[in-house]
C-alpha cells in the first residue's frame, strides 16, 4: 500500500552519478531531511510506488533526456503528481519549466545554499537530528 510520507520530509534524489547523488543526500541529511537516492528511473518509480516523497530532485539527463522525460510522464499520471520537482542539470539551457510541469531548477555546479533555498521553498525546514 502506498503511503504519503508524513513529517519525515522525505526527498527523492534521482541522480545517475553516485558521487553527486551521495553528496546531495549527505548534505540534505545534515540539514535534517530524509533523502532517498535512486540512480535509475525504475528504482525511482519503485520508491514512489512504496512511499510518496514531499519533493523530488531530478537530474535532467539521467543518463539521457529521454529517461527524464519518461520519469516526468510517469509523475504526471501518478498519485505523486502534486509533488514538486526541482530539475538538476549541467546545461545552462533549461527547457520551459511550465511545459515540463516542474517547480524549479538548479544548474550544476550549484551552491548548497541554493539547494537548501529551493528545498525550503517547497517543503520547509527541519532541525537536524543530533546523534547520541
Amino acid at each position: 500500500m502506498k503511503q504519503i510520507c508524513g513529517d519525515t520530509m522525505d526527498i527523492l534524489v534521482l541522480e545517475d552519478d553516485p558521487p553527486i547523488a551521495d553528496f546531495i543526500a549527505e548534505a540534505l541529511r545534515d540539514e535534517g531531511y530524509n533523502p532517498h537516492v535512486a540512480h535509475t528511473v525504475s528504482t525511482a518509480i519503485a520508491a514512489i510506488e512504496n512511499s510518496i516523497p514531499q519533493l523530488i530532485l531530478l537530474d535532467l539527463n539521467i543518463p539521457t533526456t529521454h529517461e527524464s522525460n519518461a520519469f516526468l510522464a510517469y509523475w504526471r499520471s501518478s498519485s505523486a503528481h502534486g509533488v514538486p520537482i526541482i530539475l538538476i542539470t549541467a546545461s545552462s539551457r533549461v527547457p520551459a519549466l511550465e511545459l515540463l510541469g516542474v517547480s524549479g531548477f538548479l544548474v550544476k555546479p550549484f551552491d548548497l545554499t541554493d539547494l537548501f533555498d529551493h528545498v525550503k521553498q517547497y517543503i520547509g525546514t527541519r532541525s537536524p537530528s543530533i546523534s547520541p
